[in-house]
């Protein structure tokens, strides 16, 4: 069995990225950047006043105070003001642009003012309140680097310089397979034995989380030659397959058969970890098969852990997967050695730092415990249990398209 880095760190490496196409930015949102975003000119682009005031230069203040100055016009944003004469004090807003000839600007809480006349009571500083071009960057700088996942923010940067495309990687196809002649649709005749699957819907609302495509196939029986037939037909239209179920090695588990049946070789199979020590992973092409087990927990717990990350290194992302936080274990944890456990954890927040309370249903069908649960705490594999007190590592659920 692989320990999970190296499995996780084999699994990001056999990405292929997809290609990239152009696309507008309102459209960006949770994309990859595919090259350096580059600024077209400085930012600020011109001098402005960072408050309401009055624009003034400073040499008019080399007598004694208080300081009367003659009112001159007004600079407004997405206007142009003019210069400012000697003796001049400017009526100026919040990022309107530096009248020429002026060299600072004072706040307008600080003077006292009329129609006519500007009084201040202090000697301003120089170049106070004035955001200079290119204080923030310069032109040709890098604005966002490639392999960024694009958000909010990143929009409004490249908004803010008249970007109205950006080059991303394109949307992989996913497509998900689960098995077992136990599953039935949500909401379908519940015949006896027959269980709801609620695995596929939740596994395509996290593929779509990466910004990727989910398709789902039907439910297959526990039958070699439709599970063998489901898969070939798949492997010719996606990016990564996933099959759900049928990875371990059970009578009528049929996923590593069908991929031999195929002539599909496995990258590798079962991973030190709990829950999903079943975990399959094959490639054929420029096609990731992505075997995960059937308990629900499971499935979902390793698709966060390896195959969001995958999904990610698909469209070109320079950090695939998020790194774990710290935390305050609250109460003792038990633990058999041999592999790397990630336990469901509820996190609070204290005046000393994040604290993680583990769920009492540790199993990896209980899906209750990780619809309340916040993280996954790691307990190292070589642990005889974790103490009250300990520093530990907590996968966040929100990191792995869990919540």
């Amino acid at each position: 069995m692989l320990v999970f880095e190296e499995a996780r760190k084999t699994l990001v490496s056999m990405a292929q990225r997809v290609p990239t196409e152009a696309i507008p930015l309102a459209k960006c949102a949770g994309r990859i950047l595919a090259r350096d975003l580059l600024a077209s000119r400085d930012m600020p682009a011109f001098d402005h006043s960072s408050f309401d005031g009055f624009a003034v230069r400073i040499s008019d203040f080399d007598q004694a105070g208080p300081w009367i100055l003659t009112r001159t016009g007004e600079s407004r944003a997405g206007r142009s003001p003019g210069g400012l004469p000697a003796g001049g004090a400017m009526r100026i807003f919040t990022g309107a642009p530096i009248p020429a000839g002026a060299d600072t600007v004072v706040m307008q809480e600080r003077t006292s003012f009329d129609d006519a006349r500007v009084t201040f009571h202090e000697r301003p500083s120089e170049a106070r309140g004035i955001r200079k071009q290119g204080d923030d960057l310069l032109s040709g700088a890098t604005l966002l680097p490639r392999g960024t996942r694009i958000g909010p923010r990143h929009i409004a940067l490249a908004a803010s310089f008249d970007i109205e495309k950006l080059e991303v990687h394109r949307r992989p196809r996913v497509t998900i397979l689960a098995t077992g002649d136990e599953l039935r649709r949500p909401g379908a005749k519940a015949e006896p034995h027959t269980i709801a699957d609620s695995i596929t819907d939740a596994i395509a609302l996290m593929v779509e989380r990466t910004s990727a495509i989910p398709t789902v196939l039907p439910l297959v029986e526990d039958d070699l030659s439709k599970i063998t037939d489901g898969m070939r037909d798949a492997l010719h239209e996606c990016d990564l397959l996933i099959t759900v179920g049928g990875v371990s090695v059970g009578d009528y588990d049929f996923v590593t058969a069908a991929l031999k049946e195929l002539d599909v070789p496995l990258e590798f199979w079962k991973v030190a970890i709990k829950p999903g020590k079943p975990l399959m992973v094959a490639r054929r092409g420029a096609t990731t098969i992505l075997g995960l087990p059937g308990n629900p927990v499971s499935a979902l717990v390793t698709f966060g852990l390896f195959g969001v990350p995958h999904l990610l290194a698909l469209q070109g992302a320079e950090q695939p997967y998020a790194p774990p936080i710290r935390a305050q274990l609250t109460r003792d944890y038990a633990h058999e050695p041999g592999r790397l456990e990630f336990a469901r954890v509820v996190l609070s927040r204290g005046d000393t730092g994040n604290f993680v309370t583990p769920a009492s249903n540790q199993a990896s069908g209980a899906l209750v415990s990780l619809a309340l649960s916040g993280g996954l705490m790691e307990v190292p594999l070589e642990s005889h249990g974790l103490r009250a007190g300990d520093n530990v590592a907590v996968h966040l659920l929100s990191d792995l398209a869990l919540s």
